[in-house]
């Protein structure tokens, strides 16, 4: 949901009040992204010990690392969404922003230190990447390692240092009043990640999550910040809605679920999946979506048209007359791809 107004119009007033049943009434989790300080009195009142409130500000004992990774992070290769974050974040640094050689280059540096990473189980930060741009022979290498020297080692390292804090509570706020408005958007960006860490998270574990952002409209003044942001939004919404979908990516996960429940006000259904495949909108004719009102020789199409597209045969033949099910969520092998599931009902 977005809350749209005018300064003093209301706007976290209604916030506020869809925060608060949710934190009594449920046991779901929620992020909120405060920068002006507003919510985390609130929340302590409501839940004393049981939140965690970290306070972000230049030269405060809350840190959080920027490069931290949980397995899972980004929509498939996780060093391309987090190279990109990493972008976002030189851009909101170095008002000269990024071109296409310092793109490669933090792609380049990006990957080599999380495979370091890998090889030594000692999780980056921002400080190993401006190390490791120091040691590249590219001079623009050398610029990016200058724009980052104040948030690794200078006076505003809280980003650039290993996290000092904990998150594992069931509300999180992060209170970024501290930062100025000139800190704000770099803040908010790496709020932002630092969700995008959590979401995915709960998302493994079963766990429903509420992320709150305020003044997120300044992550969309630069191009790279605007494209995180929508890559993080995506993957908020697809781990809440229709996450589960892209596991039938798996042969062994269709096998361990070969029946997809799907109740309506009327009756209670089940549908053994017929087929599971990627979709390019980009370049393709056929119309997954669309399969009602077809004759038999169109309905023995569509259903040879789902098989041929399937990433493994489920062995479920369909007959015509058979109520078939299409769900799809995106998936970015291609750009703004579909994963699609299709399932016949089970008549008994």
């Amino acid at each position: 949901a977005w809350l749209l107004g005018v300064p003093g119009s209301g706007k976290s007033f209604c916030a506020k009040g869809i925060m608060v049943p949710t934190i009594l009434n449920s046991d779901d989790e929620i992020l909120i992204c405060d920068p002006e300080g507003e919510y985390a009195p609130m929340v302590e009142a409501l839940m004393g010990d049981e939140c965690a409130v970290i306070r972000v500000a230049a030269g405060g004992k809350d840190r959080l690392n920027a490069m931290y990774m949980v397995e899972g992070y980004g929509e498939n290769d996780p060093i391309i969404v987090k190279s990109q974050f990493i972008m976002s974040l030189i851009e909101q640094i170095d008002s000269k922003g990024v071109g296409p050689q310092q793109k490669s280059i933090i792609d380049r540096c990006t990957r080599a230190v999380y495979r370091d990473a890998e090889q030594s189980g000692i999780v980056p930060t921002l400080s190993t990447l401006r190390d490791k741009l120091m040691q590249q022979p590219e001079p623009e290498a050398k610029q990016i390692a200058l724009s980052m020297e104040l948030f690794t080692t200078g006076s505003l390292d809280i980003f650039g240092q290993h996290s000092t804090v904990d998150l594992d509570k069931r509300v999180v706020v992060f209170d970024i009043h501290g930062l100025g408005a000139q800190l704000k958007p770099t803040g908010l960006l790496v709020i932002t990640d630092t969700i995008l860490n959590r979401v995915t998270l709960n998302w493994k574990r079963g766990k429903r999550t509420h992320v709150f952002i305020d003044e997120f409209h300044v992550v969309f003044e630069n191009e790279f910040s605007a494209s995180f942001f929508n890559s993080a939004w995506r993957q908020f919404r697809n781990g809440s809605m229709f996450s589960g979908l892209v596991q039938y990516k798996s042969k062994e996960f269709f096998e361990s679920h070969p029946v997809i429940c799907f109740d309506t006000v009327d009756e209670p259904g089940q549908y053994q999946v017929i087929a599971a495949f990627r979709y390019n909108t980009n370049n393709e004719t056929f119309k997954y979506n669309k399969h009602s009102d077809m004759d038999e020789a169109e309905f023995a199409e569509y259903v040879a048209n789902c098989k041929s597209r399937s990433l493994y045969d489920t062995g479920i033949t369909v007959e015509y007359g058979d109520m078939l099910i299409t769900l799809s969520t995106c998936e970015y092998t291609y750009t703004n791809g579909r994963f699609v599931v299709v399932a016949k009902k089970i008549v008994e």
